[in-house]
């Protein structure tokens, strides 16, 4: 009795503690609505343009900054993976890890997977491929973005002082 007693005041207690983190914490949805999907083959287009295609195991992504507060994700899955059994249970198992990963970079892009035939693998396994394509095509968007950032020559050349570019052509600024 006395047992059943304390293990009665435990769980009443930390019900009421969990309750009270729940609600001093921010809560952070971690759905996969239909504004996260890919849809339009403009989007698909759009992503293959880029090109910014990175490859990890059986998976291969097409990544595309975009403006949402979110990552959109397409997914391509042709027949010669296998089944639509199999086909179907790998595009539920990588929606799954994508929506858990989802929070992990802040910067939003566009993701395009492309699967290529394999045998269906565990959802961390889907996890730890998505995060390194992510991070990976992360890093190369922000290689990309120092490399075509606004040159201080352009802006020279337009304020009508003579850049090294204007004096080798015999031209000058003004």
């Amino acid at each position: 009795m006395i047992d059943c007693l304390f293990v009665s005041f435990v769980t009443s207690w930390f019900h009421r503690i969990n309750r009270s983190i729940a609600i001093d914490t921010p809560k952070r949805s971690l759905r996969f609505t239909p504004a996260m999907r890919l849809r339009q083959g403009a989007a698909f287009d759009a992503a293959r343009a880029a090109k910014m295609r990175k490859n990890a195991g059986p998976l291969s992504a097409l990544t595309r900054p975009n403006e949402l507060p979110h990552h959109r994700l397409g997914l391509v899955v042709a027949r010669r993976v296998g089944t639509a059994v199999r086909r179907n249970r790998i595009k539920r198992l990588l929606r799954e890890s994508f929506r858990l990963m989802q929070r992990d970079i802040d910067v939003s892009y566009d993701l395009v997977v492309i699967v290529h035939p394999h045998e269906p693998m565990q959802l961390a396994d889907y996890q730890q491929l998505l995060a390194t394509l992510l991070a990976s095509s992360h890093q190369d968007w922000q290689r990309r973005s120092r490399r075509r950032s606004p040159s201080t020559k352009k802006a020279e050349s337009d304020t009508g002082v003579v850049t090294d570019h204007d004096a080798s052509s015999g031209e000058s600024g003004r």
